[in-house]
């Protein structure tokens, strides 16, 4: 949307972590799905929950949402990378822009097939973290495939894509997908693989329980497969990943920032939801410059079109 000073809309003081400052926020950008009463407007087309969080601390609360916002950066950057599906759609635009008359650029044949090469496969069959060990062994004993990616975008804080394939047919079965980030591995892992899990149990108990042919399986031709669910090129051990130990959550907190900051993020504004009756810490994240156009259907951010037109150097 296009802002006017003369637009009148609802306000929540957040908090901006890097500067140390007091900034306005939109209370649409805030609260999900909050419509303000007329004649305040809400200037945005969609809700999303990205960066809610709550934590049995406040420093809890925050970091559990940063990771979030993070994560979401990676999975918007790493769909550009790897998926065929962009660029799909920017061939309809783009023959549209030629129909016209303008001169466009074409783009390679190859970003029509997905990559799964683009990030590594992470070999976690010896990882020695006893927690994710269980997790990982439920799997292998219910038969289940897993396969752990490592997205971590140029921010730095480690993030995993995992990824779960039940065939029940040679075309149909089920597929389940997680992401996780956290500045130790061992957690951003966890998370992950237990959100495969939560995926998995949905589509089972829920509404999803029915059967649905897998377009972008392993079985399927190459332009009808998707990069989180097959195999990479790229190998690497858990051990190789780049992780970090804090014993307090406030320092994970302070490398967070520091890694936002290297990146050119200069806000990390910080909104207090907490319900004063329930007194439980409750945050929204608000990063200005990270993408979400992957959860959200946003429109895509500075990160993401550079991104994005790397294939025409390619």
């Amino acid at each position: 949307f296009e802002y006017r000073d003369d637009m009148l809309m609802d306000w929540l003081a957040g908090y901006d972590l890097a500067s140390s400052e007091e900034v306005m926020v939109p209370a649409s950008a805030a609260l999900f799905r909050y419509t303000p009463p007329p004649p305040a407007v809400n200037p945005f087309a969609y809700f999303h929950t990205n960066g809610l969080a709550s934590g049995n601390v406040m420093e809890e609360a925050i970091c559990h949402a940063l990771c979030e916002v993070i994560e979401r950066d990676a999975m918007s950057l790493g769909e550009l990378r790897a998926s065929a599906i962009p660029f799909h759609i920017l061939r309809i635009v783009l023959h549209s822009l030629n129909s016209a008359g303008l001169q466009v650029p074409s783009i390679p044949v190859d970003r029509f097939v997905d990559d799964p090469s683009v990030f590594p496969d992470v070999d976690i069959s010896g990882i020695e973290f006893q927690p994710a060990k269980d997790l990982v062994d439920k799997f292998y004993r219910a038969g289940i495939s897993l396969t752990i990616k490592d997205i971590t975008s140029d921010i730095g804080i480690p993030t995993f894509n995992a990824s779960s394939v039940e065939w029940v047919t040679h075309d149909y079965g089920y597929l389940a997908e997680g992401h996780g980030t956290h500045p130790d591995a061992r957690i951003a892992l966890i998370r992950a693989i237990t959100e495969v899990s939560q995926t998995r149990a949905a589509n089972i108990q829920g509404a999803r329980d029915d059967l649905r042919k897998i377009k972008y399986g392993e079985q399927n031709t190459d332009d009808r497969r998707a990069w989180q669910f097959m195999a990479s090129t790229k190998k690497i051990r858990f051990s190789q990943v780049q992780t970090f130990f804090n014993e307090d959550i406030l320092d994970d907190i302070k490398l967070i920032l520091s890694r936002l900051k290297n990146v050119g993020l200069s806000q990390v504004i910080i909104v207090d939801l907490t319900n004063p009756n329930i007194g439980i810490p409750v945050v929204r994240a608000i990063v200005p410059g990270l993408e979400t156009f992957e959860i959200t259907k946003s429109i895509m951010g500075m990160r993401a079109r550079a991104c994005f037109g790397q294939w025409r150097s390619q």
